[in-house]
């Protein structure tokens, strides 16, 4: 049987994953359903700025890595979803550094909610931080210790939402700015200008990013056309444009225009 790992050796796996401090904890929260998604996102000095940058592959491991050592934070913790349960709590006690607010789409009933957008910068510190405090205090952070994030009781979703860019399982998508109301023919006019510049500097036309596992032309269009399209499409299209990078700079979600 493997052995617990205790919290300071926690602590100290998640010290040394990330020494530059480079990987970054992206969140959503949608308030009505009490419910939080998480994905991953690397600072511009790690990808090609800084002369400590990682490679893809490291980037990659690292992510991985800690995945991982959460999900065994969140086991010794007790928390029902250990993963989903762990990210909470660092999402919890690192403030709010909102990046926005949007819809949450239920495409089960088609209800619309309200959410928040968050990030949280030096991740693996963050974590080692958590477990260090733990190690001191064993009543801190417990899954009982804050009734407003119910992802500490692991309070799982009564049915299965589309999950949000980058995460797996039962999530939510929300999308990075307000549905538009009936009246507005272009509520996303900035969107519409990052859409066309990033087409044309690489010679594309609105065919040209479904080859690259894009969206089709139609809803490329609708993009152009300064229309509202679901969060899950910008996903696809970051993708897509990924494949021929400009400068060798990789595009992300956070480069998209709100509006």
């Amino acid at each position: 049987m493997a052995k617990i790992p205790s919290w300071q050796d926690l602590g100290r796996a998640f010290e040394e994953l990330d020494e530059h401090g480079y990987l970054c904890l992206l969140w959503k929260y949608v308030p009505e359903l009490k419910q939080h998604s998480f994905w991953f996102e690397w600072n511009s000095a790690a990808r090609f700025h800084d002369r400590n940058k990682y490679s893809k592959a490291e980037r990659d491991l690292i992510t991985a890595k800690f995945r991982a050592i959460s999900k065994t934070a969140g086991i010794k913790r007790g928390f029902a979803d250990p993963a989903t349960g762990w990210l909470a709590v660092i999402r919890a006690i690192s403030g709010n550094d909102l990046l926005g607010t949007g819809i949450a789409t239920d495409i089960d009933t088609g209800t619309a909610y309200s959410a928040i957008s968050g990030r949280v910068d030096e991740v693996c510190k963050r974590a080692s931080q958590i477990c260090y405090e733990i190690d001191f205090n064993p009543e801190a952070h417990a899954p009982s210790d804050n009734p407003a994030i119910p992802e500490w009781r692991a309070v799982a979703p009564s049915h299965d939402i589309d999950p949000a860019p980058e995460t797996q399982g039962p999530g939510v998508l929300i999308a990075a700015a307000p549905h538009p109301s009936a009246e507005s023919q272009q509520p996303y006019p900035n969107r519409a200008t990052w859409m066309a510049a990033r087409l044309k500097e690489r010679g594309w036309d609105k065919n040209s990013l479904y080859p690259c596992g894009g969206p089709d032309r139609k809803t490329v269009q609708k993009i152009l056309d300064g229309k509202y399209v679901r969060a899950e499409v910008f996903k696809r299209v970051i993708d897509a444009l990924n494949h021929q990078k400009k400068n060798g700079i990789t595009i992300t979600l956070t480069d998209i225009p709100s509006n």
